[in-house]
């Protein structure tokens, strides 16, 4: 067949359609071809920069599309922060303006190791117990009418862990039956714990806490919790 320009039918185009419909290849008219889909976003300026770019209606929906770039977020954000002074090492720091309706505490200092300090230079450790105190009993807000028990609750206080590390540290955590050092110890009461609240008349927290006869390291010595066991209903 010489060379040249030949024009295809009508009739010569639609078998090659079939052809290739048969073969699975696209048609050559398709091939690269790009097809543009109507946009049904709209276009908007960015309250930063002033650009105009384009925003899609997905985007519009979710409640997006605000700013052009990354870059004008991030600037808007920086736009948004406060410049505070923390009161504990006088630093410089910035905090969102929403933060600030929070509370009183929000955006007072600069890190978590100044809030630290902060509480360490207001409460001391009778101060720290005086604040337990007040929400003891009655006063907390999650009183169910004193369903736990009193002997439980005293045992459950500070006083009472602080006691009892105490003559850990007497006894050099060694169990005075056997000379076992270790393991797993009990504070012994010599004088019994229930006998002490009974002739004291403690009734409630308060009263324990500021009963000294109950929380004298005289009244305790280590033991191993086999020795301790033996101790109990020969008291």
């Amino acid at each position: 067949m010489p060379r040249g320009t030949y024009i295809r039918t009508e009739q010569i185009r639609e078998k090659m359609r079939q052809t290739h419909k048969r073969l699975g290849i696209k048609p050559p008219s398709q091939k690269g071809k790009i097809i543009l889909k109507a946009r049904t976003g709209e276009y908007k300026l960015c309250p930063i920069c002033g650009k105009s770019f384009y925003v899609q209606l997905n985007v519009i929906k979710a409640g997006l599309g605000k700013y052009c770039s990354v870059n004008c977020t991030d600037k808007s954000k920086k736009k948004e922060r406060i410049k505070r002074i923390c009161v504990i090492c006088g630093k410089e720091f910035s905090v969102r303006e929403k933060y600030l309706s929070r509370g009183k505490n929000y955006g007072t200092y600069c890190s978590n190791d100044c809030a630290n300090k902060n509480k360490e230079r207001h409460f001391s450790h009778q101060g720290l117990m005086n604040l337990r105190r007040q929400h003891i009993g009655r006063k907390n807000h999650q009183w169910k009418g004193g369903l736990t028990p009193l002997i439980k609750r005293i045992r459950d206080l500070s006083e009472y862990k602080e006691w009892r590390h105490k003559v850990f540290v007497r006894g050099e955590f060694t169990c005075v039956e056997c000379h076992k050092v270790g393991g797993k110890l009990n504070a012994h009461h010599t004088k019994a714990f229930i006998k002490i609240i009974r002739q004291n008349n403690i009734q409630g927290i308060l009263e324990a806490q500021t009963c000294k006869e109950l929380w004298h390291i005289n009244n305790g010595v280590t033991l191993c919790k086999p020795c301790h066991d033996l101790t109990k209903g020969h008291r």
